[in-house]
């Protein structure tokens, strides 16, 4: 979570809306210096947690190709973010967890990582330790 608040702060994080809806209360809680962007086709009611909203594809699309290079833009899941915009991304952080961490009812999200990343040449681990391993991907 430390690597996470430090790598993100000053930054626009954007998440599909179930993913958002999921998320630790302390990452609301900790949200100062992020901006919260939502990518869902259902009106979300405006709330203290969610700078802005995408309502389409297309939309989210503009602003990544607008915004890209000229702001740190934190793709943050779920599935259907990854699977439809990780080609906007020039950096990845992989973050595995040790299974003995996961909650045993979770339905754990099934991703084709051999896919997404193939355009990613380099990767390095970068933070290991008895839980978790970030790797870090780059273009």
């Amino acid at each position: 979570m430390k690597f996470f608040s430090e790598q993100t702060n000053n930054s626009i994080l954007i998440f599909g809306f179930n993913t958002f809806r999921n998320l630790p209360n302390k990452i609301h809680l900790n949200k100062q210096n992020r901006a919260f962007y939502i990518l869902s086709k259902d009106k979300i009611h405006p709330n203290k947690f969610i700078d802005n909203q995408f309502n389409s594809i297309s939309d989210l699309k503009e602003f990544l190709a607008t915004y890209n290079g000229k702001k740190d833009i934190y793709l943050c899941g779920g599935k259907f973010v990854y699977e439809n915009f990780i080609n906007y991304a020039n950096e990845v952080y992989l973050t595995t967890v040790n299974n003995k961490l996961l909650n045993q009812t979770e339905d754990l999200v099934k991703l084709d990582l051999n896919n997404l990343l193939k355009d990613f040449k380099t990767n390095e681990l970068i933070y290991k330790d008895k839980d978790i391993q970030i790797y870090q991907y780059k273009k």
